[in-house]
């Protein structure tokens, strides 16, 4: 719980700080680190504690003693980061989070709410069945199967979330929502058929979907904020995309024993499939994802002098 809310508390001021400091050519630069430095972090994680699950009995020996060590070191590289807004005088109300969308970003964060709670939906379904999954209806026994499944996704995630920045932030969100689409799919038939070689396929194409659907995101909100409301916005999106990670995976939780693991999948892979199609539907209509020259350098520019978002 306390890891739970200090990354909760964080990524919404970490997402706004890489905004504030993104070059004025790359403009995007920003929302594409925040993407991809999550799935990476998050394939580091899974990988390397799926391996240790297979070469030593107490991986938990290990793995909180190198993670405590890591969050020391980076709190120490956090302090060098600069301030991008005028320090104001400390109070204990300024540590408060804080969470809201102004009028002038709610059509984007609505147009984009379908991608984010699909993409995360179904990173939702490998976090929390895919060990099982593996094992129990791939019948793969090799132990870190089900963290390297959960890496490979995150790896192909942070690929998808590189290879947004060739396209608008509407057309990355719509190829990333098609990616989702077939992703599921793959992975419904290698439910059926017990293929472990279609499920790292189906989830190399859904990894690459959420990729690309939470960075077109990302790019089409952070445009329409400010400096002093980027942090509350991107809370805000963090909000919506933990709810849709967790909400459905305590679901499949709670249903796997009265239902069955395999029935279970079916239904979670269903349930991310449908959420991808109505993104996908949403996203080939939505306005909201459309340029209009460069927003995001109009969005600068409509700043008071010298303010840049607070990290």
């Amino acid at each position: 719980m306390v890891q739970g809310i200090a990354t909760g508390t964080a990524t919404g001021g970490l997402a706004a700080g890489l905004v504030g400091l993104s070059p004025e050519r790359r403009p995007q630069l920003g929302p594409t680190m925040t993407a991809v430095g999550t799935s990476i972090g998050m394939a580091t994680g899974a990988g390397v504690v799926g391996l240790l699950v297979q070469l030593t009995s107490r991986p938990d020996g290990y793995v909180f003693p190198v993670l405590t060590l890591t969050f020391v070191v980076l709190a120490a590289f956090i302090l060098r980061i600069p301030e991008t807004l005028a320090p104001r005088a400390f109070r204990l109300a300024s540590l408060r989070p804080r969470v809201r969308v102004p009028r002038e970003a709610r059509p984007a964060l609505l147009a984009s709410a379908p991608a984010l709670v699909a993409g995360w939906a179904i990173t939702g379904l490998f976090l929390s069945l895919t060990p099982s999954l593996v094992s129990n209806v791939l019948h793969v026994r090799f132990g870190a199967a089900g963290g390297l499944s959960i890496a490979a996704l995150f790896l192909a995630n942070s690929v998808g979330g590189f290879s947004s920045v060739r396209y608008t932030a509407r057309l990355a969100t719509l190829r990333g929502a098609v990616l989702l689409i077939l992703g599921a799919f793959g992975l419904a038939v290698a439910i059926a058929v017990a293929s472990p070689a279609i499920y790292v396929g189906g989830s190399v194409l859904a990894g690459l979907g959420v990729g690309l659907t939470f960075n077109g995101s990302l790019r089409a909100i952070s445009v329409v904020t400010t400096a002093k409301s980027r942090s509350e916005v991107f809370s805000a999106v963090y909000v919506i995309s933990y709810a849709a990670l967790s909400l459905p995976s305590l679901a499949a939780g709670l249903a796997a024993p009265s239902w069955g693991l395999e029935t279970t999948g079916y239904l979670y892979v269903g349930f991310g499939g449908a959420l991808s199609v109505a993104a996908a539907l949403h996203a080939g209509r939505s306005r909201a994802h459309r340029p209009t020259g460069d927003p995001m350098r109009t969005a600068r520019e409509s700043e008071p002098h010298g303010e840049r978002t607070r990290c």
